[in-house]
């Protein structure tokens, strides 16, 4: 499983933290929404519209975090008990490669078989 930074975003009106994994049998991420507590609308007309898609980093309590490039700290409603309330099931398609390539999903990351070094990862926009 390849696990994400996570990031400020919005959930029906809610300041989530956005958790993005990528799943490490099948080609799907997994995106959880962790709720705030905080009216989005709210947070962006006192911090500025640019806060959004901001990465966060755990803070010194369970449950908190810190937004990066800021002071500001974010904690979500239950602290560390809090369950996230929404997600999302999202396919990751296969990457192009040259006819005849033969490619898999292996440990959360797309691979291709080459002759000479057997299977190597595709990074993503290469």
């Amino acid at each position: 499983m390849i696990i994400r930074p996570k990031y400020l975003g919005d959930y029906k009106g809610e300041l989530c933290l956005i958790d993005e994994e990528s799943l490490s049998n099948e080609p799907k991420m997994l995106v959880l929404y962790w709720p705030t507590g905080i009216r989005t609308d709210d947070f962006l007309a006192s911090y500025g519209s640019d806060m959004l898609g901001r990465q966060v980093r755990p803070g010194r309590f369970a449950g908190s975090y810190i937004i990066d490039g800021t002071r500001l700290q974010v904690s979500l409603t239950e602290g560390g008990q809090t369950r996230p309330i929404h997600n999302n099931l999202i396919p990751i398609p296969a990457p192009k490669v040259r006819k005849g390539i033969e490619v898999r999903y292996y440990n959360g990351r797309w691979q291709k078989y080459l002759k000479t070094k057997g299977w190597v990862t595709i990074h993503p926009g290469v």
